[in-house]
């Protein structure tokens, strides 16, 4: 949580923060201006207190909620059950953390 003078003559605000699963993040930004680094930094450890910052990643659960509200009417019970085993399953998993393997790592 710091705002300083880069070599280059433009100013960085760096905020260390605790995101929804506990772990450190950092957020560096560069700006033209002091004031402006500052004002950054205010806003940004604002939003993060108020949890209405722009976070690094999503979980899956809170894609499926926004995919949820747009297919509910249109899918059966079942299909709906489906779904629910597959958040109960993945929810929590950031999908920065998700990646691809191949058919070689399966069987």
């Amino acid at each position: 949580m710091a705002v300083t003078k880069t070599k280059s003559g433009r100013w960085k605000a760096k905020i260390n923060y605790r995101d929804d699963e506990g772990s450190v993040r950092t957020k560096e930004k560069l700006f033209d201006t002091k004031g402006e680094a500052k004002n950054f930094e205010v806003d940004f450890k604002r939003q993060v207190k108020s949890d209405t910052h722009e976070r690094d990643s999503i979980t899956y659960q809170e894609v499926f909620d926004s995919y949820l509200l747009s297919v509910k009417m249109k899918i059966s019970n079942k299909t709906y059950n489906e779904k629910l085993y597959y958040v109960n399953t993945f929810g929590r998993t950031c999908f920065q953390n998700v990646t691809r393997i191949s058919r070689k790592k399966i069987g």
